[in-house]
């Protein structure tokens, strides 16, 4: 009997304690949040009991005050819907601004609550990269001088460079914004075809491309190109007389013979 009664009032107190509901939130933006091209907005409304919330409307600010220019509105798309999301482009906000995006959860048109994010940048403009090769044509176990920069207006975060190298040559990478590389004959006693590349990446993902190619030959039984550019050269500076002269020549001793 004892516990019954118990049990009663347990249930009787915890019917006459105020129902705590679920706040408002967002979990896109963020605060300190960066994006590029497109920012999905998601809010999910607090729970009145009624769950009647009909529309999201946000609104941004670019001065670090209230947000009060209109940004995008999301409308509910069934019945007791809690949880509102589009994604918004943001190509005419200004790269590099601070902004900050408020967005009100409306029953019909009474407003139900607020949220805010704060701090806000926004970057759609990729790197920049730049990549150079000392040599075009550089010889088997020959030096090779390579450089590069990147950087970005906003926020870059990264540069990855890779060099390629042929035959069992393991890739060499790097991590450097800006730097000048020495190739020497340890580093280049393989043949064949040469790539480097540079990736620049900023904050927002965005990302700058940079690429060279050479090619080394073997000094000996395969010509490396520029001797063999310099030896076709040569013989056609050669003037048509010699080379008859050379025929004739060869023709008198075969005869003697």
């Amino acid at each position: 009997m004892k516990k019954t009664n118990l049990l009663i009032a347990t249930i009787m107190l915890m019917a006459m304690m105020p129902v705590v509901l679920a706040t408002t939130s967002m979990s896109s933006p963020v605060d300190y949040g960066n994006y590029t091209g497109t920012m999905t907005v998601t809010v999910t409304a607090q729970d009145n009991g009624e769950n009647n919330m009909t529309n999201v409307t946000c609104y941004y600010n670019a001065s670090g005050g209230a947000a009060t220019t209109y940004l995008t509105e999301i409308l509910n798309t069934s019945a007791g819907q809690l949880i509102f999301t589009k994604s918004v482009s943001i190509s005419a906000l200004t790269d590099a601004m601070i902004y900050n995006v408020s967005c009100n959860v409306y029953n019909d048109t009474t407003l139900n609550s607020t949220y805010s994010a704060g701090n806000i940048t926004f970057d759609s403009t990729d790197p920049t990269c730049d990549l150079s090769k000392k040599h075009s044509k550089p010889a088997y176990k020959g030096i090779q001088e390579l450089t590069w920069s990147s950087s970005d207006a906003l926020s870059l975060v990264s540069t990855a460079i890779t060099i390629d190298r042929p035959q069992t040559g393991s890739d060499m990478t790097y991590t450097d914004a800006s730097r000048t590389l020495t190739l020497l004959s340890t580093d280049t006693p393989y043949i064949g075809d040469w790539t480097t590349t540079v990736v620049a990446t900023d904050r927002s993902g965005n990302t700058a491309t940079c690429t060279e190619t050479w090619k080394t030959y073997l000094p000996n039984g395969e010509y490396e190109e520029s001797y063999a550019e310099e030896e076709q050269n040569l013989l056609q500076r050669i003037p048509a007389w010699l080379w008859l002269a050379v025929v004739i020549g060869l023709v008198l001793y075969v005869n003697k013979k």
